[in-house]
């Protein structure tokens, strides 16, 4: 009996065409078109942050909400399509926007969670932040962080209050779990940054429950 060859090539129902242009690429993607693009223009990596008049649940599927401190809340969300990348989204209303947009756009340092895009939509602004699973606030009282590791965080923590200071801008409420924790080791400060009306020796870190 003669037999057919069998193709291992997916059926073209399976294949899905890829976009041309840099829309709907991964944030990691973003992030490095972002710093390219504003190397070849001799601008800041932040100058170039995508703004889209558009809704950011075409391209993300809401997963659940989680609380940053006590009045703040972030949603995490699953690009939609095969590349399945994780992200946190933060909603900001438009009558106060135009100033946190700029703050958000302006700060470009390590010890910031990553901002990689931002959406306006019905009246309000979508920030699309690099997605880190765990806070200081989820290892609080863990035997794990001894003086070292404890030391570690805090250091990192100091460099970023450091340069908000060195800007004139503060943390407006920076609790333990505004305090995201990467298995790398890096530690990263959600932005919640404001221009500084009060000094910023009187920021202090606070545990929430």
């Amino acid at each position: 009996m003669e037999q057919k060859a069998i193709s291992h090539k997916p059926a073209n129902r399976l294949q899905k065409k890829r976009p041309s242009d840099h829309t709907d690429r991964n944030p990691s993607q973003i992030e490095m078109l972002r710093v390219v693009q504003a190397f070849e223009r001799g601008e800041r990596a932040t100058d170039c942050m995508l703004v889209k008049a558009a809704s950011p649940w075409t391209t993300y599927e809401k997963i659940c909400t989680v609380n940053l401190g006590e009045n703040e809340t972030m949603m995490i969300a699953e690009r939609r399509g095969i590349s399945g990348d994780v992200v946190a989204i933060r909603l900001f209303a438009l009558a106060d926007a135009s100033a946190k947009m700029e703050v958000i756009r302006s700060i470009q340092h390590p010890s910031f969670v990553t901002a990689h895009e931002i959406y306006q939509f019905k009246g309000k602004y979508y920030v699309v932040y690099e997605h880190m699973a765990r806070s200081l606030q989820d290892v609080v009282g863990n035997p794990y962080l001894n003086d070292d590791r404890l030391a570690a965080i805090i250091g990192q923590i100091v460099e970023g209050l450091h340069y908000l200071e060195k800007r004139g801008l503060h943390h407006g409420r920076l609790s333990s779990s505004q305090v995201l924790l990467h298995p790398n080791g890096n530690v990263k400060i959600f932005r919640n940054i404001v221009p500084a009306r009060v000094p910023a020796k009187t920021s202090k870190i606070s545990a929430t429950s």
